[in-house]
């Protein structure tokens, strides 16, 4: 069995700081001529700690995204109710150390494991004492003050805030998903729309109206994105993403799609007629349209995004 630099944890979003302990495998790994090993948890550990918990990155965006971006071989480990009821060392022994021959395992400063999170950077420090592996721990980081983790990330989308977000994660927030059809509502009053249904287990940013950056197989297109309820014309409360396009007006159902949250707008908030909405949806697209001649990202448009 070949012996790994191993990185463990969940790597929900796959920030910066996530970045950097995978970073930090590769660099060993190949100073040591060892292979890299990232292993994460199917599903993530806190659905089956505690109910509703939603991800920054669905299953196979974080799969996708980790492969394009560090070229790091993969292990998931099968996270279950028999799992979650082992002690920190029974873990170690009879799960990690019998499916991975680890030279090093790299962990975050708040990595916990074992039943009730009993295990921690100090129990991992202890095990690899007796000459099992080595161990490293990362310390926490941190960006102009503001703590890198996913907690945080949540914590600003919760607010709107995905510029600093953005900072945090190292790119855009975004939803993926296939395009849909919906009632074409949006066309009957002036506005095409692309529609998707917001991905079950994604976190929900702050529901409202965001300048957004959508690729499609034709190219990337700029628009004004609804994520909500849409309280004026629908009674029930699923969440559904809602696209208006700048400049581009073709079918594309059934289409593949990636939506970026490049800038809050406005709150999702109820009209009383349908004139008050159209004017509503002009006041955004005129919004979004400032955004994108007075800001960087008009650098971006002029570079063909």
């Amino acid at each position: 069995m070949n012996k790994y630099i191993v990185v463990l944890g969940n790597f929900d979003g796959v920030h910066i700081a996530h970045q950097e302990l995978i970073k930090n495998a590769i660099l060993i790994a190949k100073e040591l001529s060892l292979k890299p090993l990232l292993v994460c948890f199917n599903p993530h550990t806190a659905f089956i700690i505690k109910e509703g918990h939603r991800l920054i990155l669905t299953r196979e965006d974080k799969i996708n995204l980790l492969k394009s971006e560090f070229k790091i071989d993969i292990f998931e480990i099968e996270f279950n109710n028999e799992v979650a009821m082992m002690g920190y060392g029974e873990f170690i022994f009879n799960i990690l150390l019998k499916v991975v021959d680890i030279h090093t395992l790299i962990t975050g400063y708040n990595f916990r494991f074992g039943h009730k999170r009993l295990g921690d950077t100090k129990s991992l420090a202890c095990i690899s004492s007796s000459g099992k592996f080595h161990y490293i721990c990362i310390n926490e980081m941190m960006l102009n003050y503001i703590p890198i983790s996913s907690s945080e990330v949540k914590r600003l989308l919760s607010m709107g805030a995905v510029g600093l977000a953005q900072k945090l994660l190292g790119r855009n927030f975004f939803i993926s998903g296939v395009v849909c059809h919906g009632k074409k509502l949006g066309a009957k009053i002036g506005f095409k729309t692309l529609n998707i249904e917001y991905p079950e287990n994604l976190y929900v940013p702050l529901l409202g109206v965001y300048l957004v950056l959508v690729s499609l197989n034709v190219g990337k297109f700029y628009g004004v994105a609804n994520i909500g309820i849409r309280p004026t014309l629908h009674t029930d409360n699923s969440i559904i993403v809602e696209v208006h396009l700048l400049e581009f007006d073709l079918e594309v159902y059934e289409e593949d799609v990636k939506i970026e949250l490049l800038q809050f707008i406005r709150p999702e908030r109820k009209f009383g007629n349908i004139e008050e909405l159209i004017y509503q949806i002009n006041m955004d697209v005129s919004a979004a349209s400032f955004i994108l001649k007075n800001t960087c990202y008009a650098t971006e448009i002029a570079n063909n995004v």
